[in-house]
């Protein structure tokens, strides 16, 4: 059996993740074809996330609208509520059988809304899940009930994360793919990527390594169309630490790549990065590493070897900007490569 957990319950504000799952998040399609299969897969892995960050709010929502169809049900056809459950075998059925035909006719109701394009359709879902996420308050005053909400938001955080991660190389290697001439020469100067960060760039790729011929034959000798899965294959960066990714982007595109620059190096992705870390790597607990990112990074406040206090807010604001400066790299990278 588990164990109740020694955990202060505090207010976890699941408005605030109810309101983020439901916005538009106008994640980008672009022009270029490579990179919209990138961008293709991106948006499918954050529909994943959204998914789960409504699944709480759907639940409640669904077992509301239920019991009160049943409840409604129960009324109509015996003129009362029984508290007791004291209604026949044969009125239970008929209830049952009332309320599944309401319920059908909710179902039938959203459906023609949303394929009629209403325009209160929006509305209509957000403040189907702000009442769910109020209702689940309820929930969250014990410490068990509480405790468990802690794991969703981390699993929004490092699912994103995740996302992000994975679309940040694989568009690198899209754009290298498609437009290898300048690219691929790597010849951009890491020392224009400036913030008030540790320096992201930490040393150069080692441009001066042969190719493997075995990778090179893998595409038949013909190099014309494959440089960034070669380079990757080859690891010339380190896709999975955000210094070593910064410096493939800055390394790749050597000129008029402004606002490449200002997207891969925003703060922001720094910050889910640094909260997913500890997360992952520290049981979610603060270092000295995050307790001195604090001072410069837009971070739950924590002091070193406390838990950090995840709620929906905080959380939305970790997520929120990070995509908000992918969604900017990916639009970014697609223009350079139309415009050159």
């Amino acid at each position: 059996m588990m164990k109740t957990p020694d955990f202060p319950v505090r207010d976890f504000k699941l408005e605030a993740i109810a309101r983020l799952a439901q916005e538009d998040w106008n994640l980008p399609r672009l022009r270029t074809p490579a990179l919209e299969q990138v961008a293709e897969g991106f948006r499918g892995s954050i529909s994943t996330v959204r998914f789960m960050m409504s699944l709480p709010t759907t639940i409640v929502g669904a077992m509301a609208q239920t019991q009160r169809m049943h409840d409604v049900a129960e009324l109509e056809l015996t003129g009362q509520l029984s508290a007791n459950s004291n209604t026949s075998i044969s009125e239970q059925q008929q209830i049952a059988s009332r309320a599944a035909v309401l319920l059908q006719e909710i179902v039938e109701r959203d459906r023609n809304m949303q394929e009629s394009g209403d325009p209160d359709w929006d509305t209509y879902v957000l403040n189907y899940h702000i009442r769910a996420a109020q209702s689940l308050n309820g929930l969250i005053v014990a410490p068990l009930g509480a405790y468990g909400f802690i794991n969703m938001f981390s699993g929004y955080i490092t699912g994103t994360w995740t996302a992000i991660e994975t679309m940040l190389g694989d568009l690198w290697e899209a754009a290298l793919n498609t437009h290898p001439k300048v690219l691929a020469t790597l010849n951009g100067k890491p020392k224009r990527l400036t913030s008030g960060l540790e320096p992201s760039i930490r040393g150069g790729a080692d441009q001066d390594r042969k190719f493997d011929l075995n990778l090179v034959a893998k595409h038949n000798f013909d190099l014309r169309s494959c440089m960034g899965t070669i380079f990757r294959a080859e690891r010339r960066f380190e896709f999975t630490r955000l210094s070593s990714i910064r410096e493939a982007y800055v390394r790749a595109f050597s000129e008029k790549a402004s606002r490449i620059d200002t997207a891969i190096a925003n703060k922001s992705i720094d910050s889910l990065s640094a909260v997913r870390n500890v997360l992952l790597h520290k049981g979610g607990e603060a270092d000295d590493e995050y307790v001195r990112q604090q001072k410069f990074l837009t971070l739950p406040s924590a002091t070193k070897g406390d838990k950090i206090r995840l709620d929906g807010q905080n959380t939305s604001e970790l997520i929120k900007p990070a995509i908000a400066s992918c969604k900017s790299l990916m639009i970014a990278v697609d223009d350079w490569i139309q415009d050159n």
